[in-house]
């Protein structure tokens, strides 16, 4: 029997820049994107586009600003933007919980992209990752490769390849 699975993947995303002020001081969830993070997310799912890469599954932290993210960079992929997954949990997480979260991944998904916050998401990359990861700035993207990982249940520190990181200027647009 030929149990043959794409690799897995793993595309960890941090929300595109925000806002100084949510709207009338609301609370930091409320804080929409900038101008600038909308563009910042185009742009990013354009070269996402162009890599080819499209995920299986997106969850997002339903703050308004990786929420906001999480769908342009969906609608620039085609990726219906209504099935993105909103997790509370993703909000403010440390890589722990990150973690945690992605091991609850369904093991028919290969493609999995996270859209939220630092630190927590620069932190889990670079515990993922076998080699060193940079922070991510506002809008940036490491893609993981897990070739190895057989469910993500087994999702480890020290498992990941980096294939590639974009942090706005590795694939011109």
């Amino acid at each position: 029997m030929n149990d043959e699975r794409p690799p897995r993947r793993l595309l960890i995303v941090r929300h595109a820049q925000a806002a100084r002020e949510p709207p009338g001081g609301g609370p930091d969830k409320a804080r929409p994107l900038s101008d600038h993070g909308e563009h910042e997310a185009r742009l990013a799912g354009g070269r996402l586009q162009a890599r080819g890469i499209v995920p299986d599954l997106i969850l997002a932290s339903p703050a308004v600003r990786a929420a906001s993210t999480a769908r342009i960079i969906a609608e620039r992929l085609r990726y219906d933007p209504d099935t993105i997954q909103l997790e509370l949990a993703i909000y403010n997480a440390s890589r722990t919980t990150l973690l945690e979260l992605l091991s609850d991944t369904d093991d028919a998904i290969s493609v999995v992209a996270i859209v939220g916050h630092n630190p927590g998401l620069s932190e889990l990359a670079s515990s993922l990752s076998v080699e060193p990861v940079a922070g991510l700035p506002t809008c940036g993207i490491v893609g993981l490769a897990l070739p190895q990982l057989q469910d993500w249940a087994s999702l480890r520190p020290n498992t990941a390849k980096v294939a590639f990181t974009d942090f706005g200027r590795t694939i011109p647009t």
